[in-house]
Order: C-alpha cells, then sequence, then structure tokens
C-alpha cells in the first residue's frame, strides 16, 4: 500500500509538495473506512484520496510525478543507454530550478515492510539515491540498505551498500550507469534482494488518464480481454450492474490487431494483449418480446463506456491490492456513481488486500455526501508563481456541521480558480456603449421580465 509520496522541482512542484495515505479520524471511523498494515495493523491507511484544484493547479502533474519515479525504477536500467537523457521536467519559472534536480521521496508498504525510496536526477545522471526499509512491528528502526550519492567536486560517487544485502553486490554497482538507478540494475541483474520494492512499482502502481475512458482504447480492450473468459464477464456485467446500468449480456468479437503501449500495462498484461486481435464489445438487452439486442459499445452513452473502461481494471486492482491513479475520474461519471465507486474501496469485505484508488476531478459531490473524510480530501492551488501547492482538507478548521461544498466554493479552503467577470475585451465591447440598466432588466433567454 502507498503510505506517502514527496515531489520537489517537477513540473508546476517547485518546493517539496507533499501527501500521505495515513488515516486520521476516531478509532471508529478507521476500522470501518482504513486499511490496517503490519501483521498487528499498528498503522492505518486509507483506501481512497481525492485532489481538487482549478485548472492547471497541478492535478494531473501529480499523478505523472508518481508515474515518472515508476518509469525510472523500471525502465532506467532496462531501457536507457548511456546517452539517453532521463525524464527531467524541471520547474521552468524560476532561474534557480532550471538546473536543479528533480527529487521524489515515496514510502510503502510491502510483504510486511516499510519502504522508502529517495531519488533525486537531472537530464543526465542520477545525484542522489537511497532505499530505506523497516520491519512492521513495534519499536523496529528503519535501516539504509544502499545509498549513492554523486560528489560534483570529485566526479565520481560516493557508496554505501549494506553488508546484509546478498548478492554480486560489487557487480551491480560497477554495472550501474550514471542516467540508470541502482535499483533497477541490480533487478535487471537477477537481484532477489530488491524484487520486492521492484515489482511494487512495476505491478502494483497503476495510472488512468481521462482520456483513455472516454472512447475506445487501451483500458477498454482490457476490459473486453477479460470478457472473453466467461467467468470475469459475468463479473464485469454484474459490476456495471451496481451503477444502475441494465446489461443482460455482454459479447466480444475478435476484429483487427491491437496495438500496445507497453509503459500503460504491466508486461503480463501487455503480453496478453499482444497475442490477441482488437475486440468488438456489444452489451446485448431484452427487447418487449424477450428477444436479445445488441448495442455495439460505440453507440453506448460515455458514461457507459467509461464504466466499462473501468470495470476490468477495477476488478484487478481490487482482487490484487494494487494502488491506481486516475486522472478526472468523475469525467462522463454520474455524482452517485463516483460515491459508489469510493465505497467499493471503502468496503473492507470486498476490497481485502488493501487495493487503493487516487483520483483527482472537480466533482465536489464527494463534499455534500460525505464519501471521504477531511484527510482524504487534498487541494492543490497555483500559487502566483505559477508553481502548485498541496493542501489536506484536515488542515482546515472543518466542523462536522460545516457545509463544505459551500465553502470550497466561496474560496474558504482554496482549491478554485480566480475567476474574472470580464468578457468585454474579448468581444470589443465599448462599456460605454451598453445600457446596463437595460440589461439588468433583461433575462437571459432574452424575454422582458413582467412587471
Amino acid at each position: 500500500m502507498l503510505r506517502s509520496f514527496c515531489a520537489q522541482n517537477f513540473l508546476s512542484f517547485k518546493g517539496a509538495e507533499y501527501f500521505t495515505m495515513i488515516a486520521g479520524g476516531t478509532r471508529g471511523w478507521q476500522a470501518k473506512h482504513t486499511h490496517p498494515i503490519g501483521p498487528r495493523g499498528d498503522e492505518r491507511l486509507v483506501a481512497v484520496s481525492a485532489f481538487f484544484g482549478a485548472n492547471g493547479s497541478g492535478k494531473t502533474n501529480l499523478i505523472t510525478a508518481v508515474m515518472t519515479l515508476r518509469s525510472l525504477v523500471v525502465d532506467s536500467a532496462r531501457e536507457n543507454t548511456a546517452n539517453s537523457p532521463l525524464p527531467y521536467r524541471p520547474f521552468m519559472f524560476d532561474k534557480s530550478c532550471r538546473n536543479s534536480p528533480t527529487e521524489f521521496e515515496i514510502t510503502f508498504s510491502k510483504s510486511n515492510k516499510l519502504y522508502t525510496l529517495f531519488v533525486a536526477y537531472d537530464e543526465k545522471r542520477i545525484h542522489y539515491e537511497r532505499l530505506e526499509s523497516k520491519e512492521l512491528k513495534l519499536k523496529a528502526r528503519s535501516r539504509v540498505l544502499y545509498e549513492r550519492e554523486f560528489v560534483q567536486d570529485e566526479g565520481e560517487y560516493d557508496w554505501y551498500l549494506n553488508s546484509a544485502l546478498r548478492g554480486p553486490k560489487e557487480t551491480w554497482r560497477e554495472a550501474t550507469r550514471d542516467n540508470a538507478l541502482f535499483l533497477s540494475t541490480a533487478v535487471q541483474l537477477n537481484s532477489e534482494a530488491f524484487l520486492d520494492v521492484h515489482n511494487w512499482f512495476f505491478f502494483d502502481l497503476r495510472a488512468i488518464s481521462g482520456p483513455m475512458l472516454e472512447g475506445p482504447g487501451f483500458f477498454d480492450q482490457y476490459s473486453a480481454l477479460q470478457c472473453t473468459d466467461s467467468r470475469n464477464r459475468e463479473r464485469i456485467r454484474q459490476f456495471l450492474s451496481t451503477f444502475d446500468l441494465q446489461v443482460d449480456e455482454i459479447r466480444v468479437d475478435e476484429s483487427d490487431s491491437l496495438e500496445i503501449d507497453r509503459k500503460i500495462f504491466s508486461e503480463e498484461i501487455a503480453n496478453q494483449l499482444a497475442e490477441t486481435s482488437k475486440f468488438e464489445v456489444s452489451f446485448g438487452r431484452l427487447d418487449s418480446q424477450g428477444k436479445m439486442r445488441f448495442l455495439n459499445l460505440d453507440e453506448e452513452s460515455s458514461g457507459t463506456r467509461a464504466l466499462f473502461a473501468l470495470a476490468g481494471a477495477i476488478i484487478d486492482t481490487i482482487e490484487n491490492g494494487f494502488i491506481v491513479f486516475v486522472d478526472e475520474l468523475n469525467t462522463n461519471l454520474h455524482p452517485l456513481a463516483l460515491n459508489h465507486l469510493i465505497q467499493l474501496f471503502e468496503n473492507r469485505r470486498v476490497n481485502r488486500n488493501g487495493a487503493q484508488l487516487i483520483f483527482t476531478g472537480h466533482d465536489i459531490s464527494v463534499f455534500e455526501l460525505r464519501s471521504l473524510a477531511k484527510d482524504q480530501i487534498w487541494l492543490l492551488e497555483r500559487r502566483r508563481d505559477y508553481s502548485s501547492s498541496i493542501r489536506a482538507l484536515s488542515d482546515f478548521p472543518v466542523r462536522k456541521e460545516d457545509a463544505i461544498a459551500k465553502r470550497f466554493l466561496q474560496g474558504r479552503y482554496g482549491g478554485g480558480p480566480q475567476l474574472i467577470p470580464s468578457f468585454e475585451s474579448i468581444f470589443d465591447v465599448e462599456l460605454d456603449s451598453v445600457d446596463e440598466r437595460q440589461m439588468e432588466l433583461t433575462p437571459q433567454d432574452g424575454t422582458q421580465e413582467q412587471a
């Protein structure tokens, strides 16, 4: 499970911006809505977090930051050559940032251990890398598994490798290029010491963006692939039914071959999709005479298509305890459908393996429906210097009886756009020529108000 993440000098994140999945609230609330980690459940993490903010506030950049770190772990030793540039995208509106390293820090649990990975890099090299681990039990101490830092004056790296690490450590060190992580290199050389960490990034960490849900694409094809198995097809049909989508039958037909972007899927899933044809999906419903009538997925509503695209990934995530980031999750979804999806992840009887949903959006109905606690809601705001800030709603004095949605729209918590109610200059309107009194008396539909 993901515990926390921090990004600095990456896209709109100038300074260190941080969020955590550590649960607050009362013990009663925690027992229903959170997941314990470790054999004794000494710490509890939330299953869902949501990020809200104005357009351009940095919501998408946050997910991009997480997935950029994933690509460094998974690909830096596997795909990069000695001269390959790293995915360096610093904050561009400050001279001191443009040539400074990007920094990431992430903490997560895997196999009853808590890991923290620190990475600092620029376009040409990894400047700093450290991995810590800690047993998930009381009074356990964190230990550094390895540390690597580039010493500018000496033009070489200073290394620390824990003596408890098993395997040819010196071989891994010597094989590590300037533009590759030691972690990634060691795993490519069949190290088992870091396999849990690598696999967490490779298999457990996933992201879906809004455009992937709106039209034909990779994720509806993943759901279609699952529908080729009768058991999974029925589960996806039932999943759609819980969202009040009446689908009596799902039909999947093969058509053309499918091109796969392997950076989106895990290797196992990508191989499955690459070996299959592209699928045409149709939903069947009984007509008034009891005969099954099919509509192609393209003929369904955008909301129905979005839910079908989500279905395969969500079921897979819940079953395996994965972490999924979804950008603009509310796109094409009814507010109650979004709330329903949140409830799925917070259902401890169903979500037994600690799957987590982290999404961005604009649908503040979750405030009104009290779908999330205040420490599950994060607000992003663009500062005057174009950098992004991240704050939890719990940082503000929020009471149970507060109308949170109303206060959010009033700007009490930030995270909203600073709108300028002036369109005259756009349309070359001369203010002196406007009869303001007449405009006030004329309704928007163009009819005169009755006296």
